[in-house]
This record gives structure tokens, sequence and C-alpha cells, in this order.
């Protein structure tokens, strides 16, 4: 499947003249298949002229079965949190949207990018809570301990509903959050 592609890929390369590196999946002697990371470097002469090209190839197969393994852990995760019917929003340290579950996302008829903004400006509260709201939250990411608020969000048709939002960090093992997690 690769063989055409690293051809084309590495043809047009060599015409550049600069160092370059193209992953492939090569057949071993028992004929299975395992990835090699295929690296180019240049040898010039004066006038820049490439006169002789050096090629490594490094196993790269754990890695790379390591990385799909990670794609299927973070596909169904993403299963998970969608199939759960309660909005469900991943923040960073400082607050800031990561992900949020297509539940969240529906209720307030934004996109990923837009709740974000909505989040980081308080648009999306109540005018009358906004401040409380931001105010309170940033004072419970200070603390760094689960927390709660009580708020007027503004859904998707316009309209203002109560919500309970609770927060709930995740820390690594030096005790630093590295995660936020609200639904």
């Amino acid at each position: 499947d690769d063989v055409d592609r690293f051809r084309a890929e590495r043809e047009e390369r060599f015409l550049r003249g600069d160092p370059f590196e193209l992953e492939m999946r090569v057949r071993l002697k028992g004929g299975q298949y395992a990835w090699r990371l295929c690296q180019y470097n240049p040898l010039k002469d004066e006038s820049g002229q490439v006169i002789r090209w050096y090629a490594t190839t490094t196993d790269i197969d754990d890695r790379k079965r390591a990385e799909e393994r990670l794609r299927q852990s973070e596909a169904e995760l993403r299963t998970i949190t969608d199939t759960i019917r309660q909005p469900i929003v991943v923040l960073a340290p400082d607050g800031t949207v990561l992900y949020a579950n297509r539940v969240a996302l529906g209720l307030t008829g934004h996109t990923l990018e837009e709740l974000t903004e909505e989040a980081r400006s308080s648009r999306i509260y109540h005018p009358e809570d906004a401040d409380r709201i931001r105010t309170e939250r940033h004072e419970g990411l200070l603390r760094g301990a689960p927390f709660e608020l009580e708020t007027r969000a503004r859904n998707k048709s316009g309209e203002y509903s109560w919500y309970l939002v609770q927060y709930n960090p995740l820390k690594d093992e030096r005790g630093q959050i590295i995660r936020w997690y609200s639904s």
C-alpha cells in the first residue's frame, strides 16, 4: 500500500535537494510488515549540487502501534462521553475549553470554537450572572479543589436555563492540575 506513495514522495524530495524523512511499512523475513522511518541527507558540492544521498532507516513499529492504540482509545473515550446524556466539558488548567461532548454542543448550539469564545467572554451566561460566575469560576480554578456553580446559561434557542455546573480537577503525581472536568 505504501510503495507508490513512498516512491513519488521520495523522487519529489530528491529534486528539492533538502534533507527529508518518510515513513513506510516494510515486509520482514517472516512476511509480516513493520513501520520504518527513512531519513535522507544530501552531500552537496561547493556549488550546492547534490553529489550523493545518505539514508538511514529506523524501526518505528512500536511507536506507530502505540499511536494507533492511543487513537483507538481516544475514539472510544469520545464515544463514551458523547453517549452520556449530560454536558461534559474538559478544560485546561487555566480554564480554557479544550473539549465539549456532543450534548454540551447540542445544548448551546455552538461549535467547540464558538463555545470556547463564548465561555471566555462570559456571553454564554445570563448578564446578571456573568460577573459573579467569572469571579467564582476564577476563584474555584485557583483553589484547585472540586467546586460547583449555579448559573443561568443561554441555550441554542437563545433562552436561559438554570444549570448546576460541577468542576473536578485531574492532578498529576506532583499534585499539579493537568485538566478540569465539568458537567
